[in-house]
């Protein structure tokens, strides 16, 4: 099932968006979320080293990463847009809040 379009407009995803001394591929900051588009080369033991290092960064910045592979894009796009309308519209609950 595909988020409806309204959920575009309210939370914007616009692409390469700096954050610190990253660039996220996608960023919406009023969900605090990157959704990061992952291929082939995020497989290498070193880059998925560099991968959970640059996450722990932003989650310890306040931020949620979505980490997407393209196979998935390409294969099930309405999954994975059902799954980033998820990740906006649903936020985890702290358990201080």
């Amino acid at each position: 099932m595909a988020a409806p379009p309204k959920t575009a407009r309210r939370f914007p995803l616009p692409p390469e968006a700096p954050i610190g001394p990253y660039v996220a591929d996608f960023f919406c900051a009023q969900a605090k979320l990157i959704v990061e588009l992952d291929g082939a080369p995020h497989t290498d033991e070193e880059r998925a080293y560099r991968d959970a290092a640059r996450t722990s960064w932003l989650e310890a910045h306040g931020c949620r990463v979505l980490r997407i592979w393209n196979t998935d894009l390409f294969n099930h796009p309405a999954e994975v847009t059902e799954s980033i309308h998820h990740a906006l519209t649903h936020r985890p609950q702290h358990p201080n809040t």
